[in-house]
């Protein structure tokens, strides 16, 4: 599966080649397409899932110390502990969209 021309180097070895591009000058140099795939547009179901906000679940731990001291009425710490839990959630996200950038070519 491909959509690059890194990718056309590949095909030739292949059984079946599934195509993920709609360019006619690339799918005319691939001679054993199986399937072609179009292009999805970015939407929002797309993009939760490559931040992987199913992992945000995991900052709650933050709570903890401020649950286990009996102090969650103190509204001043508790927003100090909900911008911590954004911060360390949207730094993570920002290192899992990295690394998928950096593993583009090993996940070909």
């Amino acid at each position: 599966m491909g959509d690059s021309l890194a990718d056309l180097k590949v095909f030739p070895h292949a059984n079946k080649a599934y195509v993920v591009n709609n360019k006619a000058s690339y799918l005319s140099k691939v001679s054993n397409m199986d399937r072609k795939f179009t292009r999805q547009t970015l939407s929002l179901k797309i993009f939760l899932k490559a931040i992987r906000i199913h992992q945000w679940s995991k900052n709650l731990l933050l709570l903890a110390p401020l649950l286990l001291a009996h102090a969650y009425g103190d509204f001043q710490k508790l927003q100090l502990v909900f911008q911590g839990m954004l911060a360390f959630s949207l730094s993570a996200s920002a290192i899992y969209l990295i690394n998928d950038l950096f593993d583009l070519e090993n996940d070909r």
